[in-house]
C-alpha cells in the first residue's frame, strides 16, 4: 500500500467515525429531551394533584373571601391582616397556615425553574390558574411579613415572566 492510498483510507475512516458520532450524538439529544419530557410530566402531575388537593382548594377559597371582604379598607393585604391578627389571633394564625400553604407551591415552581428541572413551558401550565393572584396579591405579601427572605423577590420576577397573573387579575369569582 502505498502512502497514498493509507491516507485516503485514513481520512474515509475520520469521516466514517465522524458520522456515526453525529448519529449517536443525535440519538443521544431525543433521547435526553424524551427524558426531559417524562420528568416534566412527573413534576407537573405531582404539583397538579397538590394544587388541586382539598386542602388547597379550601385555603385558596378562604383568602379569596379573606381579601375581598377587607380590600376597599386596606391598600394590601398585609396591612389587612396585621389588624385582623390584633382582633383575631387565632383566625389570623389559620390565614398564615393558609399563605405558607400557596406560597410553598408557588416557590415550588420557581425552584424548579432555576434548577433546570422543569421547562418554562411546563412551569407556565403549573401557574396558570386563579390561585396565582392570590399568591401575588394576598399570600406572599402577608408571609413577608414575618419571613422577609430575598428569595420571594427572585421568586416573584421568575413567575411574573412566564405570568404576571391569571386572567384580568384578582378572581372575585373565588371569593363569591
Amino acid at each position: 500500500m502505498t502512502t497514498d492510498n493509507i491516507s485516503l483510507a485514513s481520512i474515509l475512516f475520520a469521516a466514517i467515525s465522524a458520522f456515526f458520532s453525529a448519529i449517536a450524538a443525535i440519538a443521544s439529544l431525543v433521547e435526553t429531551r424524551r427524558v426531559a419530557r417524562a420528568s416534566d410530566s412527573a413534576i407537573y402531575l405531582e404539583l397538579f394533584r397538590e394544587y388541586r388537593s382539598p386542602e388547597m382548594d379550601a385555603a385558596l377559597d378562604s383568602l379569596a373571601k379573606f381579601w375581598a371582604e377587607r380590600r376597599e379598607g386596606y391598600p394590601s393585604a398585609a396591612e389587612a391582616f396585621l389588624a385582623f391578627r390584633e382582633h383575631n389571633p387565632e383566625g389570623a394564625g389559620a390565614v398564615r397556615r393558609q399563605c405558607r400553604m400557596l406560597v410553598t407551591h408557588f416557590n415550588s415552581v420557581a425552584r424548579l425553574i432555576i434548577a433546570g428541572l422543569i421547562s418554562r413551558r411546563t412551569a407556565k401550565i403549573l401557574i396558570t390558574f386563579p390561585g396565582l393572584n392570590i399568591y401575588y396579591d394576598v399570600a406572599v405579601p402577608i408571609v413577608r411579613l414575618e419571613n422577609p427572605h430575598p428569595e420571594f423577590s427572585a421568586y416573584i420576577t421568575i413567575l411574573k415572566r412566564i405570568r404576571p397573573q391569571y386572567g384580568d387579575g384578582f378572581c372575585e369569582t373565588l371569593a363569591g
